[in-house]
């Protein structure tokens, strides 16, 4: 008898899935030309790798980002503070100072013995553009000149 109550409702009329209707101009998938595409796009990234993979990573030009002043400016600004140890210092960004930052330079190995600049660290100390000076005159107050 449960085989028979099993049997039958197997011969229900099952509900079809669903059927949302098609929103717009469908379009055949042509898997070849999709294999094509990835293939190439493959060949593509591994070109983009091998150029990136330089043998000498120091031999790789650096350049900060910063802008180029445009006119000559001096203001103080207050930052957040700064290690005691900066005090009656000066920050060249792209020029000569106690602490030189590098914002430009033809190799890594040439940036060797400063800095390397980025927008956060100038900003950090209030400048907009290179070259610029930065009098560190108390922790919470330095003196940019930007030249």
């Amino acid at each position: 008898m449960k085989r028979h109550a099993l049997s039958l409702l197997l011969l229900l009329p099952q509900s079809t899935p669903c059927d949302h209707g098609v929103k717009g101009e469908a379009v055949a998938v042509d898997l070849d030309a999709v294999a094509r595409a990835y293939k190439d796009a493959v060949k593509r990234f591994e070109v983009l790798v091998e150029k990136a993979a330089v043998a000498d990573p120091l031999a790789l030009p650096f350049d900060s980002g910063l802008p180029a002043c445009r006119s000559r400016e001096t203001r103080s600004v207050k930052v957040a503070p700064l290690p005691r140890e900066l005090v009656g210092k000066t920050v060249g960004f792209g020029t000569e100072g106690d602490v030189k930052v590098v914002t430009k330079s033809k190799s890594l190995r040439e940036a060797a013995g400063g800095v390397l600049g980025s927008p956060e660290l100038a900003s950090r100390l209030g400048v907009r553009c290179v070259p610029a000076k930065v009098k560190v005159i108390s922790e919470t107050e330095v003196e940019v000149a930007e030249e």
